[in-house]
């Protein structure tokens, strides 16, 4: 979206325009070079990127969103949130390419992909609603295909600086295996969650009735605050056509009106 908008005006000034694009509520940046202390976006080895990075930083200088980023190497949009000193202790170049831009959640991890699937496994386990589309999307399989996919475009390892289907240095045996205990851990999480929000609200009577947990979470919206379809659409992820087709079934059960 920010080739389409005038980004740094938009985020200072929490432009509704710039709103409308991201949403209300959050803006995310995952291993996004952000701005050093001499405002100039480096890579890891200490090179000025400026003419190839757009000046995303401003999304989590202003606006009302709450701000969340991933990061590994101390030069993204983020990393601000920690000391400069930390960075330059620990990363080489570190004083060089900290990033300034700080944000309000930082995931930092060994391999920003890494923090990015663990976000992924953690908005599952606390949407079960999602759980299905996003564990498409986290395995081995996809992870390797994206990387793939990405060579095949032109291109390389940040690290290595070779074209070749690795990250950070790291082959598919590496992060296949990670992906795959994220989306183990998140499907025998789902399922002891599960279990809690049977005891917790009757589920057994839900099942009863055959209501599913995409019907459970649109009847919880409606009581809570009749929540419009878009409200509802978005919380399960789902098209406005298809809330629109679950209500119909929960209203001819009886169980909306």
């Amino acid at each position: 979206f920010a080739a389409r908008l005038p980004v740094r005006s938009c985020a200072l000034n929490g432009c509704g325009r710039c709103r409308s694009v991201i949403g209300s509520h959050c803006a995310v940046s995952i291993e996004r070079c952000g701005k050093s202390a001499d405002g100039k976006p480096r890579n890891m080895r200490g090179v000025d990127v400026s003419e190839w990075t757009l000046p995303l930083d401003e999304l989590f200088a202003g606006g009302p969103w709450r701000k969340l980023a991933v990061g590994d190497g101390g030069n993204e949009i983020g990393m601000g949130k920690l000391s400069p000193t930390l960075i330059g202790a620990t990363v080489p170049n570190g004083e060089a390419i900290a990033c300034v831009t700080s944000c309000d959640h930082l995931i930092v991890a060994g391999v920003s992909n890494w923090g990015a699937y663990g976000l992924m496994a953690a908005l599952a386990v606390l949407r079960p609603e999602w759980a299905g589309i996003i564990a498409k999307f986290l395995t081995a399989k996809c992870d390797f295909e994206v990387t793939e996919s990405v060579v095949a475009a032109g291109g390389i390892d940040g690290v290595t600086a070779k074209r070749e289907t690795t990250v950070d240095g790291f082959g598919a045996d590496v992060h296949g295996k990670l992906v795959e205990e994220l989306r183990r851990a998140l499907m025998q999480t789902g399922q002891r969650l599960s279990r809690y929000l049977k005891r917790e609200h009757k589920a057994g009577e839900l099942e009863e009735r055959g209501v599913t947990v995409a019907e459970w979470v649109a009847m919880r919206e409606l009581y809570d605050a009749d929540a419009p379809p878009s409200r509802i659409a978005g919380k399960l992820g789902m098209t406005r056509g298809a809330v629109t087709k679950l209500a119909d079934r929960l209203i001819a059960r009886s169980l909306a009106i």
